[in-house]
């Protein structure tokens, strides 16, 4: 059964358009809720970093739970992890959507970088290494705090609104498709939003 018919026969299975947006507001529900579970779970310092991207630099602005050590206002210059491996950070390093950049090379680049930080976190203790004269570090042990820890005021409005445009899309091509289902162009109009 190709993909086309078997959005048709879900449709003519489901009879009216408003059980079909029902069914796909429960599919969002599910997506968004699995999505915000797996986000909320992964491996956090409990610092809530600000970048200056005049100056190229990462600043603490807040420091609660693993990483409440690290004074506020300071100046986060590398991570180093339980193997000694650096990562210098940088304000780039803090971008919520890369979007914006202007080739594939420096996204690939960006892309690279958040990888090598996600392996970093996992790892048993990291070391956070300030700026100033002193050159102070202070080490923490990232851990995955899921269950109580991380709020959902933790996840950026961007990501907010990515779900909801996402779910949109989604419904909308459904709308369509249940008004619809017989028709090619619904079909593929369909397939789009759930893209």
């Amino acid at each position: 059964m190709t993909g086309s018919k078997l959005w048709g026969w879900i449709v003519e299975r489901l009879r009216s358009p408003a059980r079909v947006l029902l069914a796909g507001a429960v599919i969002c529900v599910l997506a968004v809720a699995g999505a915000t579970s797996f986000a909320l779970a992964t491996p956090s310092l409990g610092l809530r970093l600000a970048a200056d991207f005049d100056a190229g630099t990462v600043h603490v602005v807040a420091a609660q739970g693993p990483g409440a050590e690290v004074p506020v206002g300071s100046t986060v210059v590398a991570l180093v992890g339980a193997g000694g491996e650096r990562f210098e950070l940088r304000a780039t390093d803090l971008i919520e959507e890369p979007d914006f950049l202007d080739t594939y090379e420096e996204m690939a680049a960006f892309f690279e970088r958040q990888t090598v930080l996600a392996r970093l976190l996992e790892g048993e203790r990291v070391e956070v290494v300030l700026g100033g004269t002193s050159g102070d570090s202070v080490t923490i042990a990232p851990v995955t705090i899921a269950p109580t820890g991380r709020a959902l005021e933790a996840l950026p409005f961007v990501y907010w609104f990515q779900c909801f445009s996402g779910c949109a899309g989604f419904l909308i091509g459904l709308w369509v498709l249940a008004l619809s289902p017989r028709m090619l162009g619904a079909r593929l109009f369909a397939a789009l939003g759930a893209m």
